[in-house]
């Protein structure tokens, strides 16, 4: 199992190209935290892998590839083995506590060939989220994609897991197909919708009053910068990669164009028709778009079934976003759940119905159902982590809240008390006061009277002293 270097260093331009797409729709503060999501994805992405997701997603390869150098790696763990038979893996259960000193160089190929790829996947939903939800929503979801949901899906497709067995359990054509590993940034879509819903209360959506306009780049160079990138990177992603096809680079990128170009004309059409006018960011969108929908049938399509699923992924792209922005209400301003989770759905069915012809409705029913087991995977099972975790965060804070309000109260019934006492003092002294002028005035009232009866009559005592003298 080997890598080509030049390949594999050349894939780290699909998550740069993801981040710039994301930032062209944004100014100021917004855009500096979308660009700041790409060290944070980085840096959770190789924690995580290192500590865990290198183990869940590989722990169990010596099983199906007789590498020596892998042959300590047989450890997977298969809970429906025993019911149902073997082919049920479900996740790895060797390698944790990745040691570049003491792999090997095919393991260093290996856990080297999925960072790329995995940090895209991590970055995608926080390209969304950062921002806009708390930050330990952020991180939580961020390792969520890191530790558990990229390494099983990945263990799903490439470590013999279930999905690619189910043409020997279940006998569902040849099995769950991605031939490129699409379906794994599929999952960062999920994981971005399951993070709004969960956080919506923290003003993750769409006012009823905003109006439904297709958005417009603030950004224009990034936007076709970014999709140029992103477009090289996963050139590159295919060509690097120790499972993908081994064509060469002219192959990849004619296999690659099929799907891409028809997908920009679809979305050329669709603004034409909407706003009379072509739309650069919902071109460049449909372009990454196109990549996640047609890499799962990419070698074994024809040229006219890529096509048209390039052309319908576009196309709908709008619509898509429409229904996640004012259907769901949620702020998807970096279209991350349409473009990568949608446009991954479409590509993972349109393979099964491209195929009804050839193996009647048993390949449709493989990816119905790979697709049904990636979206519990990346979609409810975050959804309902995120969601206790939302209301475990929002706890401390309601409590404050609540022992806020109840302080205020008390503080406004003391209020009352100490006005109440101090009416109930003010009254007595009034009484007092009124009483004491009360019997001021009366008093004063009698000396009154009693002035006033000296002057009618005075005394006659000096008449009579002098009548005696005489």
């Amino acid at each position: 199992m080997v890598i080509r270097e030049h390949w594999y260093l050349w894939s780290w331009l699909l998550p740069l190209g993801i981040m710039l797409l994301a930032t062209s729709h944004t100014r100021g503060r917004r855009a500096y935290r979308v660009a700041l999501s790409l060290p944070l994805a980085l840096a959770l992405a190789f924690v995580g892998y290192s500590l865990c997701g290198y183990a869940f997603q590989f722990g169990g390869i010596g099983l199906i590839r007789k590498d020596p150098a892998f042959q300590h790696l047989l450890g997977e763990w298969s809970p429906l083995d025993p019911l149902l038979g073997p082919g049920w893996g479900l996740v790895g259960v060797c390698g944790f506590l990745f040691d570049p000193r003491a792999a090997s160089q095919a393991e260093l190929n290996l856990f080297a060939s999925q960072l790329p790829f995995l940090t895209a996947t991590v970055l995608i939903p926080l390209t969304t989220l950062y921002g806009r939800i708390p930050k330990l929503g952020v991180f939580f979801i961020g390792l969520l994609a890191a530790c558990l949901c990229y390494p099983l899906g990945g263990n799903w497709l490439w470590g013999g897991g279930w999905l690619t067995q189910l043409g020997k359990t279940l006998s569902l054509g040849r099995g769950f197909i991605d031939q490129s590993g699409s379906s794994l940034l599929t999952l960062g879509g999920w994981l971005a919708l399951a993070g709004l819903a969960a956080f919506r209360q923290y003003g993750a959506v769409v006012s009823s009053q905003e109006p439904a306009e297709l958005p417009q780049p603030q950004l224009p160079l990034h936007a076709s910068i970014g999709a140029l990138l992103a477009l090289l990177g996963w050139l590159a992603w295919l060509g690097g990669q120790p499972f993908g096809p081994q064509l060469s680079d002219k192959e990849l990128l004619t296999c690659i164009l099929w799907v891409g170009v028809p997908s920009i004309l679809g979305a050329f059409l669709y603004g034409w028709l909407a706003r009379g006018e072509l739309d650069l960011l919902l071109c460049t969108r449909a372009l990454v778009a196109s990549l996640i929908a047609g890499g799962p049938g990419l070698l074994s399509l024809s040229t006219g079934q890529l096509a048209t699923i390039g052309l319908l992924s576009g196309f709908f792209l709008a619509p898509a976003m429409y229904l996640v922005e004012f259907g769901l209400r949620l702020d998807d301003q970096a279209a991350a759940v349409s473009t990568y989770g949608f446009a991954g759905a479409w590509g993972i069915l349109a393979l099964g119905l491209f195929s009804i012809h050839r193996q009647n409705l048993e390949q449709l029913g493989a990816q119905a159902l790979g697709l049904a087991g990636l979206l519990v995977l990346s979609g409810l099972i975050p959804w309902v982590l995120s969601a206790i975790l939302a209301q475990a965060y929002a706890f401390p804070a309601a409590l404050k809240a609540e022992a806020q309000a109840r302080a205020q109260r008390l503080l406004e019934e003391k209020r009352k008390r100490e006005h109440l006492l101090y009416q109930g003092r003010r009254r007595y002294w009034q009484a007092k006061l009124a009483a004491l002028y009360q019997r001021g005035q009366a008093f004063l009232g009698q000396q009154w009277e009693r002035l006033q009866a000296k002057r009618k009559h005075p005394p006659q005592e000096e008449s009579s002293e002098a009548k005696g003298q005489g």
